[in-house]
């Protein structure tokens, strides 16, 4: 489960082996890096172009350096054609940028754990008009999200 951006204490409580209760209070700290859209999509296909595969490798390297733990990609398409092909077509484009990335990211020796959730919304929250082809091009895209979670050890 993700926790939302802002500031969180975490706490646990238990039975010590002396018998004693015993409890500990964890600070964390998520934040968001700010999005990245790849776009555009032709029509029909989950093919990225070169410079899609080029701000896949920059984002893999701000992955590494900022230590982000959680991807979300989220697939999109134009509203031509039946909502249940749009909604696997744009699941099958987050897929790939997913696989993408984490070959990037291993290329990059990137070990520690990154949970990455993919999602295809189809043709859900367009941000253009659907009734120019400039409008269809905007809306045909894949949007990745990093989080970062940062721990604050008691001392």
């Amino acid at each position: 489960r993700s926790l939302a951006v802002g500031n969180h204490t975490l706490q646990s409580q238990g039975l010590g082996v002396s018998g004693f209760l015993s409890a500990v209070a964890l600070g964390v700290s998520v934040s968001k890096v700010p999005a990245l859209t790849l776009r555009p999509f032709g029509s029909t296909t989950t093919t990225l172009t070169s410079a899609m595969t080029r701000q896949l490798v920059t984002l893999a390297k701000q992955i590494r350096s900022t230590g982000a733990t959680s991807v979300v990609i989220v697939g999109y398409t134009d509203n031509v054609g039946a909502q249940v092909s749009n909604q696997r077509l744009s699941r099958t484009r987050a897929l790939a940028v997913e696989v993408l990335l984490r070959k990037y990211l291993k290329n990059l020796r990137v070990t520690r754990h990154i949970t990455m959730t993919v999602r295809g919304l189809g043709s859900k929250d367009p941000v253009a008009w659907n009734g120019t082809s400039a409008g269809r091009s905007a809306n045909r895209r894949v949007v990745v999200t990093t989080g970062l979670l940062t721990l604050a050890v008691p001392v």
